[in-house]
């Protein structure tokens, strides 16, 4: 059985708890301001914060390869949906 941290598991149920107030909030229309500011103002830092303390791996850093596979993963694929895009709304907008 792998060893749990409570502390992380509470936060963790803090900020399920936070994103379903939120969102009630939200989608109820309850207006109400002071919810509204406080909780949107960490809800997200929170879940960014521990997801990523546990998502540590170790990778090695090869300076060309690795800016080499992000380049072909994220940039060509970005890239070629922009173009896209742009060329259906030229589309769209000439007609």
């Amino acid at each position: 059985m792998k060893y749990r941290i409570g502390y992380f598991d509470s936060a963790k149920g803090f900020a399920i708890f936070s994103v379903v107030l939120a969102h009630l909030n939200t989608f109820l229309d309850w207006k109400n301001l002071l919810l509204s500011y406080v909780v949107h103002s960490y809800f997200m830092s929170l879940f960014f914060f521990i997801s990523g303390y546990f998502c540590y791996r170790e990778v090695p850093f090869l300076q060309f390869s690795f800016l080499k596979g992000k380049i072909k993963q994220l940039v060509i694929p970005y890239l070629t949906t922009c173009l896209l895009v742009c060329f259906f709304l030229f589309i769209i907008i000439s007609n």
